[in-house]
C-alpha cells in the first residue's frame, strides 16, 4: 500500500541518517545493508530530502552504441513511458556500468528538465552529471562524478535491478535520499558536503556572556561571564539532547509505517 501524502511528507521533514538510525531498531537485520557507502556528490544541499518510488536504470557512454538509430529512439521511448506510468513521486536510480562509471553524463540540463516533467523529483546515480546551472528547478542530482560530456552515453535497460555504490535498488522501492546519500527501499542513503546550518536559539544568551554592556561591566564580570557561560552551555547541551531524542522518535514512526516497503 503506498504511503499517503502526509506521510510522504512528514518522512522530507527527517534528514537520510535519522531513517537509518530508525530502521536499524525497527529492523536491525538492516543495519549493515540497503544503503550507499561511498560518496555521492549533491548538487544542491539545500533541497529537502527526496522521497519517492524508485524508477531503475542502467547506462553506459565509453563505446559506441551497437544499436541503430530506430532501436536507440525506441529504446527512450519505452524509458520514458516506464516513467511516466509509475505512481508517483519517483526518484531515478542509475546504474552505470561503465569501468570506472562516469565517462559520459546521462544527466544535464535536458534529461533533468525531461524527466521533471515526468514527475521525477531527482537522481541517485553512480555516473556523472553535467550542466549544473542549468539543471531543471528543484530537481536533486546524487551522482558519483561531475564531467562535461555526454560521450556516447546510452540507454542499456530500465526496470531491473541496479547497484549504486552498494545500494541494491529495484522498481518501486522506496527511496529517501539527502545531501548524505540514500538508503533506499530498503530506504537508501548517503552522498555529497554537508551544507545543512541549524539557527540555534541559545547562540544569542551564548554571546552575551561575553559581551559586558556598559555600566554592567566591571570586576566581578569575569566570573559572572563564566558562570553564565555554562549554564549557557549547560542548556544548549540538554535542548540537543531533546532534539536528538524527539527526532530519532519521529524517525522511528516513520520507519514502522516504512517498514511496509522494505524489501526483506
Amino acid at each position: 500500500m503506498p504511503l499517503n501524502d502526509q506521510e510522504l511528507s512528514l518522512l522530507r521533514e527527517i534528514d537520510t541518517p535519522t531513517i537509518c538510525n530508525a530502521l536499524e531498531i525497527v529492523s536491525p537485520e538492516r543495519r549493515a545493508r540497503g544503503f550507499t557507502v561511498r560518496h555521492l556528490h549533491c548538487a544542491f544541499p539545500a533541497l529537502a530530502p527526496m522521497v519517492g518510488y524508485a524508477r531503475t536504470a542502467r547506462v553506459r557512454a565509453a563505446t559506441p552504441p551497437s544499436a541503430g538509430n530506430e532501436d536507440q529512439t525506441a529504446a527512450r521511448v519505452a524509458y520514458y513511458r516506464y516513467i511516466d506510468e509509475a505512481p508517483g513521486p519517483t526518484v531515478m536510480v542509475i546504474e552505470d556500468i561503465d569501468t570506472p562509471p562516469g565517462f559520459g553524463s546521462w544527466w544535464g540540463e535536458v534529461h533533468s528538465n525531461v524527466h521533471r516533467a515526468l514527475g521525477a523529483l531527482g537522481v541517485v546515480t553512480s555516473g556523472s552529471v553535467r550542466d549544473l546551472d542549468m539543471i531543471a528547478e528543484g530537481f536533486q542530482l546524487l551522482s558519483g562524478s561531475v564531467g562535461p560530456s555526454h560521450a556516447w552515453v546510452q540507454l542499456v535497460d530500465c526496470g531491473g535491478e541496479v547497484n549504486v555504490h552498494g545500494m541494491v535498488t529495484n522498481s518501486g522501492d522506496l527511496i529517501h535520499a539527502d545531501r548524505h546519500g540514500d538508503p533506499g527501499a530498503h530506504t537508501h542513503t548517503h552522498a555529497g558536503p554537508d551544507g545543512h546550518s541549524v539557527a540555534n536559539p541559545d547562540a544569542a544568551s551564548h554571546c552575551h556572556a561575553y559581551t559586558p554592556a556598559g555600566p554592567t561591566a566591571g570586576r566581578g564580570h569575569k566570573r559572572n561571564t563564566a558562570r553564565v557561560r555554562w549554564q549557557s552551555d549547560d542548556r544548549r547541551r540538554d535542548g540537543h539532547r531533546q532534539h536528538r531524542r524527539k527526532r530519532l522518535a519521529r524517525g522511528i514512526r516513520c520507519a514502522h509505517r516504512y517498514r511496509d516497503h522494505v524489501r526483506r
